[in-house]
């Protein structure tokens, strides 16, 4: 990642380096959707990242998450490894931007960032028959990241919450 920051305390190297190796170090996510009546809604998902900081995950486009993200794309992502101890640093990143199926362009790269961080995945599609694969209705779904909050305890000190926004140009 090499994105610039608004943030005089901390370089952006060491800013973009924090945000990767929180990202690098934990594979699973949770995703708050809104639904209608603006109620809300979580899932926990396998993910995968580009430099970009764009996250892709597989679901079911009938399940409450995907319906909820169909009608309202505003989604926070919460990452953090469960295996850290309690009584050490800690880590973590809450993500907030918009989500949506993945098509075209992005579902390839949705893919293949999939299958570099999960190569179970790719492998288990290769063994599947045409027809199970025709029954798998999961589909990829892209997140951009607008915002990110870090937690880095090791690098940025005890109890520091850092708030960038993703400047895309």
């Amino acid at each position: 990642m090499n994105f610039h920051f608004d943030n005089k305390e901390h370089s952006d190297a060491k800013l973009n380096k924090s945000i990767s190796g929180i990202l690098e170090k934990s594979i699973l996510c949770s995703i708050a959707t809104l639904g209608k009546n603006n109620t809300s809604y979580i899932h926990t998902a396998y993910f995968a990242f580009n430099e970009k900081l764009e996250l892709y995950f597989l679901s079911d486009p009938h399940t409450q998450h995907c319906v909820n993200i169909e009608n309202n794309p505003s989604v926070a992502v919460a990452v953090s490894d469960s295996r850290q101890v309690w009584q050490k640093p800690k880590q973590g990143l809450q993500l907030f931007g918009t989500c949506q199926l993945a098509r075209r362009t992005s579902k390839i790269s949705s893919e293949y960032n999939y299958i570099k961080r999960f190569v179970g995945y790719r492998d288990w599609m290769k063994i599947l028959t045409d027809q199970e694969r025709k029954a798998f209705t999961s589909k990829f779904y892209i997140i951009k990241v607008d915002s990110v909050k870090i937690f880095d305890e090791p690098t940025f000190g005890e109890e520091v919450y850092i708030t960038l926004k993703i400047n895309r140009t």
